[in-house]
């Protein structure tokens, strides 16, 4: 590079005018087979994917996407050429070194092993730990793209508006990493854990043998970064200075599952705590927090589905519907819950998808086809704490009719018909309808607000009729 900044300034460049860039996320295989020959199109598409940071490709590898999207540059002129000019960037030694380097060799097996050396197993096919593991293989192990950042089992992501439109990016304090990798060359640094873990899918490929841990990343098999992602990226930035640094790193491998993960996550928070909001994402141990997630996450048809933010930004910047947290308590607050009962609580999530297909894709489809311009308008029906009374009213019909036989959805649709959702309704006052977060006495009222449309409406309606 050419001097201390440019590697910083021209990621910052590529990654926000390219990466994020809408027309090349819809052209992204179209890259990906053209930098084929130069970078492994599985960690491009990582990077595209927000399971890999920018920071973590190395020299030769960011000066192959510099030329390409250099090149795009001068055929699309959307963006300044220059911005992206891989002379103003590199030198001219590096350039004629990285154009003379071979084509990546797809005609023989590449190395998709994790060697693990110094391993002691805690718990038998699911935990080892190793007190000596070199930065270099750990740096290998990305180099290779067998480690995986999944946004599922890490906190949550930070969200960037790029040209009017949100992107979820990974999550990183880059001043940390800088001083971490200050005194990773310095010889300064006492190194944490590390802790990457198997995901137990199915698909698992591991072998323990001799105090050796070997794992083949193929199939299926994936091995996601628990814990030490700003450790990792520092390492590999230390590693870009003087690829002979002496420094060991303690690791530990689990092989559990993405809730198990979550937990795993959950305990980490207790020592650096995140926002308080998004704990019922990661608390698994909650059996209305795995109904929240099931809802969000199972089925084909399913209005729900990917609809539930980690947090309220979410709610803002992603047009989600309501977070975790309103619908985890509305579903504790309001139903009968029994975490050993499996039947019943599979009755009530298969209840509350269906009953939400109703209120989403039926009642309110147009509000909910589009969600901000209906908030725009100043209409509650898609807001996130109308879903802690429409939890409320589902909790009465499920326990006044048998659901399965469909007599709730026609009271449903009355019950709704009684609502003015104008932000400005009187009816609202008191309720907390309009503010951040709701008091436990206004959400109380919300709740009896809702439920009291299905005792009070709807039998008045059937003894007319």
């Amino acid at each position: 590079m050419k001097n201390l900044n440019s590697r910083e300034v021209l990621e910052k460049n590529i990654f926000f005018d390219y990466i994020l860039n809408d027309n090349n996320i819809k052209n992204m295989e179209k890259i990906l087979i053209a930098l084929k020959p130069k970078i492994l199109p599985q960690k491009l598409a990582k990077l595209f994917n927000s399971q890999l940071d920018i920071d973590n490709f190395n020299d030769d590898e960011l000066y192959f996407m510099t030329k390409y999207f250099h090149l795009v540059s001068k055929d699309t002129k959307e963006i300044k050429v220059d911005k992206i000019s891989p002379e103003k960037f590199f030198t001219n030694p590096e350039i004629k070194n990285y154009d003379e380097m071979d084509d990546i060799d797809y005609s023989v097996e590449l190395d998709n092993h994790m060697l693990i050396p110094n391993v002691t197993e805690i718990k038998e096919d699911r935990e080892w730990r190793s007190p000596k593991v070199s930065i270099q293989d750990l740096k290998s192990f990305v180099d290779k793209n067998l480690v995986t950042y999944d946004p599922k089992m890490q906190r949550p992501s930070d969200k960037k508006i790029v040209r009017g439109q949100v992107r979820e990016v990974i999550s990183t304090n880059k001043k940390s990493i800088n001083e971490i990798k200050n005194l990773i060359i310095k010889g300064d640094y006492f190194p944490p854990t590390i802790t990457f873990n198997i995901v137990s899918n199915g698909n698992e490929k591991f072998n323990f043998e001799n105090n050796m841990l070997g794992i083949t990343v193929e199939g299926g098999c994936e091995v996601a970064i628990l814990d030490g992602w700003h450790n990792l990226s520092a390492l590999i930035k230390a590693l870009r200075v003087n690829p002979n640094i002496d420094l060991d790193f303690k690791v530990d491998i689990y092989r559990v599952d993405e809730n198990t993960a979550r937990d795993f996550i959950a305990m980490r928070n207790k020592q650096t705590p995140f926002k308080m909001e998004t704990e019922s994402y990661y608390d698994t141990s909650k059996v209305e927090n795995l109904l929240a997630n099931d809802i969000n996450t199972e089925g084909t048809n399913n209005q729900m589905k990917n609809k539930i933010g980690k947090e309220s930004n979410d709610i803002k910047l992603l047009n989600d519907y309501c977070t975790f947290k309103t619908l985890s308590t509305a579903i504790k607050d309001n139903f009968e819950l029994d975490k050993k009962n499996v039947k019943k609580t599979r009755d009530i999530k298969l209840y509350l998808i269906e009953y939400f297909n109703e209120i989403v894709g039926s009642i309110f489809n147009k509000e909910f086809e589009d969600v901000k311009a209906s908030r725009m308008q100043g209409s509650l029906i898609t807001t996130n704490n109308t879903f802690y009374g429409y939890v409320a009213l589902a909790s009465v019909l499920y326990k006044q009719d048998n659901w399965k036989e469909n007599k709730w959805q026609d009271k449903l649709l009355t019950a709704l018909s009684f609502v003015d959702f104008s932000k400005d309704n009187s009816c609202w006052r008191g309720k907390g309808m309009t503010i951040k977060d709701i008091a436990g006495k206004q959400k109380g009222q919300l709740y009896d607000y809702f439920k009291g449309l299905a005792k009070e409406n709807i039998t008045n309606t059937e003894e007319v009729s």
